[in-house]
């Protein structure tokens, strides 16, 4: 391969260094998440760097917690172009996005916290002067 020539993926190759299942970036692909994939003489897709790139982004998206119907939203926008009002959208979207996750972070570290307490609860309990282990049968 020479210099000019930037590294392929194979569907497969692309999973495995995205962690992600070929059937969801055939998905993606589908439902125009990803812009049509390049494919070899056999048919056979062949992702870029810059794909990869934006599976990163997509799978980050994803698991984040971001709706499919907003992610296509947001990949719409950026195909329209670097205009001030796509730029803006897209800054809503991901601003959005970070509220509703900070809301979510909230909520889980506050289960995380009464789940540590009754946890803490509960081997202050097992260890009380006078208790007796209970038997195992």
């Amino acid at each position: 391969m020479d210099q000019n020539q930037s590294r392929t993926y194979t569907i497969q190759e692309a999973a495995e260094e995205m962690q992600i299942s070929a059937d969801t970036l055939r998905y993606y692909e589908k439902i125009g998440l990803l812009h049509p994939i390049p494919r070899d003489q056999n048919g056979r897709r062949m992702y870029g760097e810059p794909d990869l790139g934006w599976i990163y982004w997509l799978k980050l998206l994803r698991d984040s917690g971001m709706p499919i119907r907003t992610m296509k939203d947001y990949v719409n926008l950026t195909r329209s172009g670097d205009d001030d009002d796509t730029i803006q959208a897209r800054c809503a979207i991901l601003e959005e996005h970070r509220n509703q996750l900070r809301g979510k972070i909230a909520h889980l570290k506050d289960c995380l916290d009464k789940i540590t307490k009754k946890v803490e609860f509960y081997q202050g309990y097992r260890m009380r002067p006078g208790r007796r282990a209970s038997k195992k049968r």
